[in-house]
């Protein structure tokens, strides 16, 4: 277990596999084309500071900016649901809280390969959610500007360093280039952005709550963009850039 008060679990991903997904690599869309996504709720913790649940974490808290953003209302998921959503990626479904803290994380895109075959069943929904996903493997800059702008989230898988918990836990923003020791790595939903110069701000949604991270930082650090859309929850025509961005991740 790592030794800071917040918990990560995002293991390495398969790059075989990323560079197999349909790509986002354009940054085509203006600067903000449908402005900034108002970030007036709380993100879902998952339970994320005592247990290594960072990544579907992440997908909730994505699934949720995407739904406020296109007019789909909003979910609300149990840290419980998230923790059990955890268990069965890494194969543990029975076991218990303090098992599963005992254990490492997963890797994202196993993940989520396993809710697009399987699905996420959470309470008050009559359907599990079924994501369509892709990756971006290069120009993260534009391409996480782009999705974000579009469909109002996408997860990050970063790498955090000793300096970032530290930070972090100070309540400041994350800037700056990687210091100290690596720690782990982190998934993570950025959910909006004021702009896309090195110091312009993100908000990312973790450990309940929105922790500010420039571009420099997120760019210096980042090793795979996760665009997501979980369709049946978005109206069918919340937008032209919803649809274009659907159907590009969907390609075969």
């Amino acid at each position: 277990m790592q030794p800071y008060n917040k918990r990560l679990g995002c293991l390495p991903h398969n790059a075989a596999v990323a560079a197999a997904l349909p790509q986002i690599r354009i940054g085509a869309a203006p600067l903000l084309p449908r402005g900034v996504p108002p970030l007036d709720w709380t993100p879902t913790p998952g339970d994320n500071e005592t247990e290594p649940t960072c990544v579907p974490t992440a997908y909730i808290n994505a699934t949720r900016a995407s739904m406020r953003y296109l007019g789909g209302g909003d979910i609300q998921v149990s840290d419980a649901e998230v923790l059990a959503q955890y268990a069965r990626a890494i194969g543990r479904p029975a076991a218990t809280p303090a098992e599963l803290a005992a254990t490492d994380g997963c890797d994202p895109l196993a993940f989520m390969a396993m809710i697009q075959t399987d699905g996420w069943w959470t309470i008050g929904l009559q359907a599990p959610l079924v994501p369509t996903y892709g990756a971006i493997t290069t120009l993260f800059r534009d391409s996480m500007a782009r999705v974000i702008g579009e469909v109002g989230a996408v997860m990050l898988a970063i790498t955090l360093y000793e300096q970032d918990m530290e930070t972090q836990a100070r309540g400041a923003p994350w800037t700056g280039l990687p210091s100290g020791m690596p720690v782990g790595g982190h998934m993570t939903a950025a959910c909006s952005y004021s702009g896309v110069q090195d110091q312009d701000i993100l908000k990312l949604a973790t450990w309940g709550t929105w922790q500010p991270a420039s571009w420099e930082w997120i760019t210096s650090r980042i090793q795979l963009g996760v665009p997501v859309i979980t369709r049946d929850l978005l109206p069918p025509a919340a937008s032209d850039r919803y649809a274009a961005l659907a159907a590009e991740i969907a390609r075969p």
